[in-house]
């Protein structure tokens, strides 16, 4: 169990695991999850071309775009990885990004454990 609004995680998944496919030519997607502390974690990877370093800072900024390694497409509006850092912070989690270019991208989510007499 964890701290989520179901109404809005909809779009955490969906953003990040479209942003996989669309930069995933070769290789795969995974899903994961895992506990850290009082910590649900769920990370979305990718084995895409990857972000650079000098992106990774502004990944989450709103209407940023990487237009080189990532490319670009003119239906692209920026906004998805900034509604995934919005939601997750919203409901009192995090999200964080690394990448390698050419080996591929990781999303880590961070969620609070909800405990058994909080349902």
């Amino acid at each position: 169990m964890l701290y989520s609004d179901p109404s809005k995680i909809w779009n955490v998944f969906d953003n990040l695991i479209y942003n996989a496919v669309r930069h995933t030519d070769t290789g795969g997607i995974t899903i994961a999850t895992g506990l850290a502390g009082d910590n649900v974690i769920i990370s979305v990877s990718d084995t895409g071309c990857g972000v650079s370093p000098e992106d990774l800072p502004k990944i989450f900024d709103r209407f940023y775009i990487v237009t080189e390694a990532r490319g670009s497409r003119i239906d692209q509006g920026g906004l998805g990885l900034c509604i995934v850092k919005s939601v997750m912070e919203g409901c009192g989690g995090s999200a964080q990004m690394q990448s390698v270019i050419g080996v591929g991208t990781s999303v880590v989510l961070t969620f609070k454990k909800k405990e058994k007499s909080e349902e």
